[in-house]
């Protein structure tokens, strides 16, 4: 191939970086610290051979599961633990985990979490040269290359035996230098070194370090001595990274070199994908792509204010799992993850220090003139001009003589004709294109909400709270429409939110109903929410309105979904949360070109195929920056669909995402009893059947699906053999918990579906067995039937069988008596005869049991204490009856508002309630929580002696945190009791939430 000049590359580089512009660019999920990550500098990744992905740290070891991760750190006191935190590399070999540190090499068993440590001992030729492991890769006969910066290593990491390689200055034929970057073997097995001093391959024929890289002809020389990376090329060939001197392909054949240089030259990590692309690391220009053919690559770094661009532009290394998903550790931005079938383009976003990013706001309205501008218009941000030419943008606020009225822009219209128009809080004005200024409409200021021009070229203003204002094509105002409640025809609601033409008639959507305009009589006619009708609209508060390409109207509601008019039934189909559209809060509607609805909620984008009903659920997962998008939607004259939120304005292709067809592999990863963890369920034989004695007759499991494509999307389903009928669907809740089983034999089955819902071809599985005391045995229930048999031969003998039989018939009645009293007696055991909720006993066991998995695996638990507002008043103004009535309902209620099956409460006493929470974070605790309040004082339950409305309420406290050592149930039910009496001491009806622990 012919050598490629820097200016060609250069000008391949510009041209390729806005061609992926065009094609939409890579997005990135972001993993740090708020995800438990130990340290944000991760300098290696491995995915083990199970599938879980391990990140190794400058401050320690962690496992990711895609829901959380676990920390292996040194321990000075175990000899099996990590020989140091500060981790450089890592590697594989078969199911063990090499992982090279600055104080050694630790082999790392996944299953038993034990570490087998080799390092520098002084005087022991058999030991490591250098304790700075950089580099380490086994061969085919599992011996393994270990590269330090002080030499290379040979080592049988069974025995122990170690032959050390180093330059020597009199001999040629020794290692170049004993500074170790990288090493390579490839489909020949010869081993290749990069080193401070060129590239090595070593000869184990002719046992001797064999030089590339330092000759001084043209072609043969690399660009840099400090081989930083080493990987398969094309053809055979290697890709070598190297220290300020980019890329090089190298021949192994011949020895040439060939040299592709980048924006950036810091080469320190490279993979070749299997799409024949190499991905370029550097030391601080970010994540190159590099397609060998043309020579081209897309260039990736971090962007302030850009939620979706790579975290940081040191990149650390990069591996692609299982899946196809591509993950980069950075050295101070913690992990990337991405996906390259998965595109989008981040089009705006601001930035703090970036005058010419897009102005700060949510943006509530976006529309394209003629001359292919997107004007923004946005809350408390002014407008927005964007030339999606150029890529620039121009600012228009309040007070800069421009003539904008307001930096709130609620909504713009572009008219038949091309004039803009934009509605802020303030008024509304026309845009003059020539002056390039803002002229005041005629009519008095008012807070426009919606514009809309019908087919006669008439211009509709809707307000915020003054109705609906009608102008002819030259500004004067014709009518005003205002809502009166008590006359019939008039307008639902002042608030009017969008304006559409359907059938012949307009539409207008207000925020108590949607709205026909009887043009000759000038009536509307309302159509709102009837709950007593499934078929009327789901919500009146209506927010968007949008005709498709085949004349069918929908419509985008707060608080009820998305619906779709049916004119021949004069009525409503639904598409809710609750059949599996993203959120029921829907904020824009757009159309792509094969009729699919694009519908923009507060918790994503759901693609409608109304044909078929399919629904496909866009998140950051698809190149969301935020979920929670805004009201400014748009379909530009190239095709491509525009959604915003808080964190920038994205752009999709039309075609987005392909179908997610990797299944998960799923694993038990924790089996507990009464007492605690029973097993290491990677260590245990399945085939061997657990025994449990029958004091110990509880069991809960923890399971993990590994697809990380959208993991907090992975579904699960479980059954237990010899309790459940079928299998239990427990949507994200990734543990469950069986209390009291009876003797017998059980198995555990579960499985896994990722974010498709493409089920897991295996089942984990786990069989166990409760045995029950000697007196309810098998042998005892033998010794008993002979003694019976015994007992009867000896009546018959003695002519006593009329009495033994009315004996055995009494013996009969008390076996049954004595087993519904057993029945009874288990059930008042743990709950309450009141309430029916869990009852103190109860809560103490499984309180503690929650607390020792939040100290176990570093996950948050939140309690809470509640009490009932004056309740000793309701007792004393309606009875003890009545007060034992409101205090079931109470409970009741709170019982429903628990949605995780791991959630329960339980009474503590009198009127006191306890809400236990394992994994919520305190953010999602206060969440539950003002959920309990409310739902409470929904109720309504009549309290007149209370001076909070005249229903009855409640106090809560909120304690969340991670439990520590020191930490026991008393210590949560403290704090929360504290919290509660801050409630109480605030006015009651309230909550307060503490922290666990201060700091």
């Amino acid at each position: 191939m012919k050598r490629i000049s820097a200016f060609l590359i250069t000008f391949f580089l510009i041209v390729s970086f806005l061609t992926a512009e065009s094609n939409g660019r890579l997005f990135f999920h972001h993993i740090d610290k708020r995800d438990g990550l130990s340290n944000i500098s991760v300098s290696s990744i491995v995915q083990d051979s199970r599938g879980f992905i391990w990140f190794g740290t400058l401050n320690g070891l962690n496992r990711y599961d895609g829901r959380g991760i676990k920390l292996y750190s040194h321990n000075p006191y175990d000899r099996n633990s990590l020989i140091h935190n500060k981790i450089q590399t890592m590697n594989r070999s078969g199911r063990y985990l090499l992982i090279g540190t600055y104080g050694g090499l630790s082999v790392l068993d996944p299953d038993s979490g034990v570490f087998k440590n080799f390092t520098k001992t002084p005087g022991d030729t058999n030991s490591l040269t250098d304790n700075v492991v950089v580099y380490v890769i086994p061969d085919a006969t599992g011996n393994l290359w270990v590269g330090t910066l002080n030499g290379l290593n040979y080592l049988n990491p069974t025995t122990g035996k170690n032959r050390r390689f180093f330059n020597e200055k009199d001999n040629p034929d020794s290692l170049a230098n004993n500074v170790i970057r990288s090493l390579y073997i490839d489909s020949t097995g010869d081993l290749w070194i990069g080193t401070y001093n060129g590239l090595d391959r070593y000869s184990s024929a002719e046992d001797k370090f064999i030089h590339y890289g330092m000759d001084s002809r043209e072609g043969y020389s690399l660009p840099s001595k400090y081989v930083m990376a080493i990987t398969a090329g094309e053809k055979g060939n290697l890709w070598l990274g190297t220290w300020d001197g980019g890329v090089s392909s190298f021949n192994i054949s011949t020895g040439k070199i060939q040299t592709y240089p980048l924006e950036d030259n810091r080469v320190y990590t490279l993979y070749p994908a299997p799409s024949g692309q190499l991905w370029a690391g550097t030391w601080g220009g970010g994540l190159f792509i590099i397609d060998p053919e043309s020579g081209t690559s897309e260039r990736y770094v971090n962007q302030a204010g850009n939620l979706t661009s790579i975290s940081h532009d040191i990149v650390y290394s990069i591996i692609e799992d299982d899946a196809g998903l591509y993950w980069i550790g950075t050295n101070g931005g913690g992990v990337n993850i991405t996906d390259p079938e998965k595109r989008t383009d981040l089009v705006l976003y601001h930035d703090a220090n970036d005058p010419f990013s897009l102005s700060k706001g949510a943006v509530y309205s976006m529309v394209q003139d003629k001359n292919n501008e997107i004007w923004i218009g946005l809350y408390g941000g002014g407008l927005d001009r964007w030339n999606c030419d150029t890529r620039t943008l121009v600012h228009y606020r309040q007070g800069d003589g421009k003539g904008l009225p307001y930096d709130t822009v609620t909504t713009l219209l572009i008219t038949a004709e091309g004039k803009l128009f934009v509605g802020t809080l303030k008024g509304l004005v026309s845009y003059d294109q020539e002056k390039d200024r803002f002229i005041p409409y005629p009519m008095k200021p008012e807070h426009v909400y919606a514009l809309f021009e019908d087919s006669r070229k008439n211009l509709w203003v809707g307000t915020y709270d003054n109705g609906l204002y009608l102008f002819n094509s030259s500004g004067k105002e014709m009518q005003h429409f205002k809502s009166d409640m008590g006359k019939p025809g008039t307008i639902s609601s002042n608030l009017i939110t969008s304006f559409v033409e359907y059938n012949g008639s307009l539409w207008i959507g207000t925020n108590e109903g949607l709205n026909i305009f009887d043009r000759e009589r000038g009536t509307f006619t309302a159509y709102t929410l009837n709950s007593e009708d499934p078929s009327s609209l789901s919500s009146s508060s209506i927010r968007t309105l949008f005709v498709d390409s085949i004349n069918r109207l929908w419509i985008g509601t707060d608080g009820g979904g998305l619906n779709l008019f049916n004119l021949k039934n004069n009525n409503f189909n639904h598409y809710m949360k609750q059949n599996g559209f993203s959120d029921d809060s829907v904020t824009g509607i757009l159309e792509d070109d094969s009729g699919r609805i694009w519908a923009a909620t507060k918790n994503g984008v759901t693609v409608l195929d109304p044909e078929t009903g399919r629904m496909m659920i866009l998140t950051e997962y698809d190149g969301l920056p935020d979920t929670n998008l805004n009201y400014g939607v748009l379909k530009d004259s190239a095709r491509y669909l525009y959604f915003s939120s808080s964190k920038g304005i994205s752009r999709f292709l039309q075609k987005v995402s392909t179908l997610n067809t990797h299944p998960p592999k799923v694993y038990i990863t924790a089996v507990y009893g009464n007492e605690g963890p029973l097993i290491n369920p990677f260590m245990y034989d399945r085939e061997t059947q657990l025994k449990l004695p029958n004091h110990q007759n509880s069991i809960s499991f923890d399971f993990i699906g590994l697809d990380y494509t959208a993991a907090l999307k992975n579904r699960y389903k479980y059954r237990l053999d010899g309790f459940d009928d079928d299998w239990v669907k427990s949507g994200g809740a990734i543990s469950v918990r069986y209390s009291n089983l009876s003797p017998g034999n059980y198995t555990f089955r579960v499985k896994a579906a990722n974010n498709d819902g493409i089920w897991s071809k295996q089942e984990d599985y786990l069989s166990f067995r409760v045995v029950p005391t000697f007196w309810k045995s098998f042998y005892a229930q033998i010794l008993y039937d002979l003694l019976l048999l015994l007992a009867i031969f000896a009546v018959i003998k003695v002519r006593e069988h009329y009495f033994l039989k009315r004996k055995v018939k009494e013996l009969e009645g008390l076996k049954v008596e004595l087993t519904d009293t057993n029945k009874e007696l288990r059930e008042l055991s743990v709950k309450d005869p009141l309430t029916g909720l869990y009852n103190r006993r109860e809560l103490d066991e499984r309180l503690e049991l929650e607390v020792v998995r939040s100290r176990r695996f570093k996950e948050p638990l939140s309690v809470f204490m509640i009490d009932l507002d004056y309740f000793k008043d309701y007792n004393d103004r309606y009875g003890h009856k009545a007060g034992d009535e409101c205090l079931i309902s109470v409970a009741e209620l709170i019982r429903k508002c628990l949605v995780r099956t791991s959630d329960f409460v339980a009474r503590y006493g009198g009127d006191e309630l306890i809400v236990v929470l394992p994994r919520y974070s305190r953010e999602e605790a206060e969440k539950m929580g003002e959920k309990i309040k409310r739902t409470v004082q929904k109720k309504r339950l009549k309290h007149l002696k209370t001076g909070i409305g005249g229903i009855v309420t409640i106090s809560l406290g909120i304690v969340s945190g991670i439990a520590l050592e020191k930490d026991s149930p008393e210590t949560f039910v403290k704090a929360a009791d504290k919290a509660l009496y801050k409630a109480k001491k605030q006015g009651r009806n309230c909550s307060v939430v503490l922290p666990l622990h201060k700091s």
